[in-house]
C-alpha cells in the first residue's frame, strides 16, 4: 500500500473528508432561511432594515447600546408607520392599524386555544 493511500485512508477515518458537506449543508440551511425571509415570509411585504428582516441582530444591536427607542423611531421615519423590525416582529404606529389589531370589533383572528383557556380559568375560580 502506498503512502498516499495510508492518508487519504487515515483522513478519511479521522473524519476531515465529512468537514466540507457539513459547511456546504449549513451555508445551505443558511441561505434558504435568508431567501425564505426576504421573499417567501407572510411579512416579506412590510418595509424595514435589511438586516432586520433577516435575523435578529439588528434589534439585538440596538438593544445592547442603548438606542432601541431611537432607532425604532428613526426606521418609522425612514420607512413609514408599519415597520418589520425582525423576521417575526412587526412595529407600527397607526391608529388605525391599532385600533384594528387590537379593538373590539377587530377583523384580525384570535387563537381559539386562548379563548378555551380563558373559559377553564373562568370555571376553575
Amino acid at each position: 500500500m502506498s503512502s498516499m493511500s495510508i492518508a487519504v485512508t487515515d483522513a478519511w477515518d479521522a473524519g476531515l473528508f465529512y468537514f466540507p458537506y457539513a459547511i456546504a449543508v449549513i451555508a445551505s440551511v443558511i441561505l434558504a432561511t435568508l431567501v425564505y425571509r426576504l421573499f417567501f415570509h407572510p411579512l416579506a411585504g412590510i418595509p424595514g432594515p435589511l438586516l432586520a428582516r433577516c435575523s435578529t441582530l439588528w434589534q439585538n444591536w440596538s438593544y445592547f447600546h442603548g438606542r432601541w427607542h431611537a432607532d425604532i423611531l428613526r426606521v418609522h421615519e425612514k420607512y413609514g408607520p408599519v415597520v418589520r423590525i425582525s423576521p417575526y416582529e412587526v412595529s407600527f404606529v397607526d391608529a388605525d392599524a391599532l385600533k384594528r389589531v387590537y379593538g373590539h370589533l377587530n377583523p384580525c383572528k384570535k387563537v381559539s386555544v386562548l379563548h378555551e383557556l380563558t373559559n377553564e380559568i373562568d370555571h376553575v375560580v
